[in-house]
């Protein structure tokens, strides 16, 4: 039998009824690195409450450090993230980038959802309109379809009509070739509220399948060496810089095509691990740290060699 669900932000403000129709709900808790959702508490304790399923999701800002957005998400979050039953998602869409003014490279999902893996032990699902999950000309998905689930909006017929299995069938085979057997969940209509279908197993996403990396944290005390995906983050001999090496930036974007904030510009970071470079040229990629204590800035960077200078 169907399992059928919702999605929450603070436009759901009665959102009781809401829950009280579906069997899980999945709460819109951040975005970017500026905004929470002020109900966000409140949604999916009123979800728990009423024994639903619950998920949090995170929308993602293009222009902004990928992993400075994770941490922040993952911080709101809380406890939940590495609880069994929580399924973490990151929304990935068009409206991320009027949001910026800025344009979305199609590296950030990978970049946010391993570290989200590495912090939680949690495979993340992967929010996306169907023009996008298809590629759009724009995005290859071949580096996270067979790890991360899809979670594809798409919408046959545009209003709130039941949905009936035609609708899934269609948007699937239209949408959802780099996925697979990977369509997690299909978002159908938005009248009159977000409304969508599980395809998939529910716990599959929402239970740690490898214990929680913490080495890699806020106050950044120690490096071990993480090997996920390929993204390998360890000393490498012959690299220029090594971990502790103090650096500033002298690029204006980072190693996956971000724009630099002024912020981290002006600031000194300390290198906190090296790994192979996204783009697969030649040299390194070293992630920094930009941390000061008088104001609260505490940030994750990755740039090329090229990109910094010692001091």
């Amino acid at each position: 039998m169907a399992k059928f669900g919702t999605d929450l932000s603070s436009h759901n403000a009665s959102y009781q009824d809401i829950i009280n129709d579906n069997e899980f709900a999945i709460v819109k808790v951040t975005q970017g690195i500026h905004y929470t959702n002020p109900l966000a508490a409140a949604q999916s304790a009123h979800a728990e409450k009423l024994k639903k399923k619950v998920g949090y999701y995170h929308f993602m800002e293009a222009g902004v450090d990928a992993i400075s957005q994770a941490k922040y998400f993952l911080a709101q979050v809380g406890a939940d993230a590495t609880k069994d039953g929580y399924l973490l998602a990151l929304d990935y869409e068009a409206d991320g980038e009027k949001a910026t003014g800025q344009t979305f490279t199609g590296n950030e999902p990978k970049v946010f959802m391993d570290y989200v893996y590495s912090q939680t032990g949690k495979r993340m699902v992967f929010y996306t309109m169907g023009s996008w999950a298809g590629g759009a000309g724009r995005f290859n998905w071949s580096d996270i379809d067979g790890t991360y689930g899809l979670w594809l909006a798409a919408y046959p017929y545009g209003d709130a009509r039941a949905w009936q299995e035609a609708q899934t069938d269609w948007a699937v085979e239209k949408y959802g070739g780099y996925w697979g057997k990977n369509v997690f969940m299909h978002q159908y209509t938005s009248a009159p509220y977000d409304r969508n279908v599980l395809l998939g197993d529910w716990h599959k996403y929402a239970k740690q399948v490898k214990p929680a990396i913490t080495n890699i944290n806020t106050a950044v005390k120690t490096i071990t060496t993480i090997k996920e995906e390929g993204q390998v983050f360890e000393s490498v001999s012959g690299a220029y810089y090594k971990q502790g090496d103090k650096v500033k930036v002298k690029g204006t974007k980072t190693s996956y095509g971000n724009p630099v904030t002024e912020k981290v510009k002006q600031a000194t970071g300390t290198v906190v691990a090296i790994g192979a470079r996204p783009d697969k040229q030649a040299g390194y990629m070293y992630l920094v740290h930009f941390v000061n204590a008088k104001t609260g800035y505490d940030t994750l960077w990755h740039f090329n060699g090229g990109d910094l200078k010692r001091v």
